[in-house]
């Protein structure tokens, strides 16, 4: 799989590099994105690659599984398409994301919270962000119910824990190392 990571990476930075050059970047970013979303989603990769059918096949069910794109991102899918390479396609968008992001100066920030957020609670958080990265954050919000409450967040390596239920393990670990004082 590490073969393919690295093969990823690569049709992920020529094609960074071509929509560079276009001035289209977002609009590639968005499109992997989309195509992979269509592929994954319709489970069609294995088919496409069944021996039996011709390339003519493969490409006639590929453009009606895939929205429509860009002619350039489109050769990109179709060559991927005839190398047996459609597999690395999530893997593309994703490092494709990853060097739009580094290019735009922007971070992605994974937030746990307990229960979904409203607008305002999102915008905080995103702000709260802001202010410790120093720069642009997106973030990418997941329910996770074991948190209690608060929020957990993941930017690049650093993590942000703002959990209820960190909270109540250092009151706990303070209880029992008797660090909390008992006020009459």
């Amino acid at each position: 799989m590490a073969g393919g990571a690295a093969a990823a990476k690569r049709y992920a930075e020529a094609a960074f590099s071509l929509a560079q050059e276009k001035g289209r970047l977002s609009e590639w970013e968005e499109q992997l994105a989309n195509v992979s979303d269509a592929l994954v989603s319709t489970e069609i990769i294995p088919f496409l690659q069944t021996p039996g059918l011709t390339s003519e096949q493969r490409l006639g069910l590929l453009d009606r599984v895939i929205p429509p794109v860009d002619p350039l991102v489109h050769n990109l899918v179709a060559l991927l398409l005839l190398r047996s390479g459609l597999p690395l396609i999530p893997g593309i968008a994703r490092e494709y994301q990853r060097l739009v992001d580094r290019f735009k100066g922007v971070q992605r920030a994974r937030v746990q919270t307990a229960v979904a957020l409203d607008p305002e609670n999102e915008a905080k958080i995103t702000t709260l962000l802001k202010e410790i990265t120093g720069g642009e954050v997106v973030v990418e919000l997941e329910i996770n119910e074991s948190i209690l409450g608060g929020f957990v967040a993941r930017v690049g390596d650093k993590l942000i824990d703002g959990s209820t239920k960190s909270r109540l393990l250092q009151l706990k670990s303070a209880l029992r190392e008797g660090r909390l004082a008992v006020e009459d």
